[in-house]
């Protein structure tokens, strides 16, 4: 069993080493793995090349400007010849037999398309053995069961079941990264995946996933907004999906919708809090940008599909214009901002 590895780099020389290393230190030696320069300005490509010339399975392959995680991941997706596919991000590591691990369940287990990792959240600490400390992200299922592909969509919709597996190279080839933003496009191929897959196995091969405040999910950016857009993609997706049928029953459908849009909704209110919360730091064409994208949000949300409670939850009324919004979010949070001192 031959396992594809992409890695999308930008300006992660840093972080890069440890990735790389840990997986040059497997156990399990039938991988290859495709490291995508998405245009770095550091030395992230001369690391890659270093490795690619002591050691056969690492490749690198050079975008010529940067286009983000979709983008570059599809590159290394087009070109990988693994049974089965993952990505790892290039400040994330794998322990030493995270590939064994994954290889010996996929091969008791034969008729699953989807082997899902062993999250663990890992922490900056320097108390912790090895200055990290590591929290295993809750397990919705046993280890070792196979759960089906629409079960794992459902988990998947709130990231009960998170987002970082192997899947088979045909079903990842047949619905590559969705390209519609730069971030949290990975987030809609999970989904995707889950959706299509006949059965979802859940492993114990680990995958420490780096938290620090550097990360481009970790803190305020006009880039976190994507989401919002991303969330939009993934609707008209599912809404393609449902009228062919391959969601489930009617009464299927409007349960996914109704657990979606509960979803994008807390987002966009979120959403509004990270403007509000850094308003005073924004330039006029920023904060207009960001509204942009809160607006054309908002205008998509179906409140018939959320639950009443939050429907009549001050702070979560989906109430339109986006003025009428504005007025009543900015006087919610003024209140929350004051009342909590």
């Amino acid at each position: 069993m031959r396992f594809s590895i992409l890695i999308a780099i930008y300006n992660a020389a840093h972080t890069l080493p440890t990735t790389l290393e840990a997986l040059r230190q497997q156990t399990y030696g039938d991988f290859e793995a495709i490291c995508i320069d998405d245009a770095s300005t550091d030395d992230s490509a001369a690391i890659v090349e270093d490795y690619a010339a002591r050691d056969a399975r690492f490749r690198l392959l050079r975008l010529r400007e940067n286009s983000g995680q979709a983008v570059a991941r599809n590159a290394g997706l087009e070109v990988a010849t693994g049974d089965y596919v993952t990505m790892l991000d290039s400040d994330d590591w794998y322990a030493p037999d995270t590939l064994e691990r994954m290889a010996r369940a996929l091969a008791a287990h034969p008729e699953c398309e989807v082997g899902v990792m062993r999250l663990l959240m890992c922490y900056a600490d320097s108390a912790a053995e090895g200055g990290w400390r590591a929290e295993l992200y809750p397990e919705p299922c046993p280890i070792g069961q196979v759960i089906t592909g629409k079960e794992a969509f459902r988990l998947s919709l709130d990231w009960t079941l998170h987002g970082l597996y192997f899947v088979r190279l045909a079903l990842h080839r047949q619905y590559p990264y969705d390209t519609s933003c730069r971030l949290y496009a990975d987030d809609n191929t999970t989904h995707i995946h889950y959706l299509h897959a006949a059965s979802v196995l859940l492993t114990d091969a680990p995958y420490y996933y780096r938290q620090h405040a550097g990360s481009m999910t970790g803190r305020f950016s006009l880039r976190t907004f994507d989401r919002l857009g991303a969330e939009i993609s993934l609707l008209r997706q599912l809404e393609r999906e449902a009228a062919a049928g391959r969601i489930g029953s009617p009464e299927e459908c409007r349960a996914v919708f109704r657990q979606y849009e509960r979803r994008r909704w807390l987002n966009v209110v979120d959403a509004y809090w990270q403007w509000y919360q850094h308003r005073g730091e924004l330039s006029p064409s920023e904060a207009e940008q960001i509204h942009r994208s809160i607006r054309t949000a908002l205008h998509t949300i179906r409140p018939c599909r959320l639950p009443w409670g939050l429907r009549l939850k001050p702070g979560y009324m989906p109430l339109r214009p986006y003025a009428l919004f504005r007025l009543t979010e900015n006087l919610y949070f003024w209140l929350r901002t004051v009342l909590r001192g």
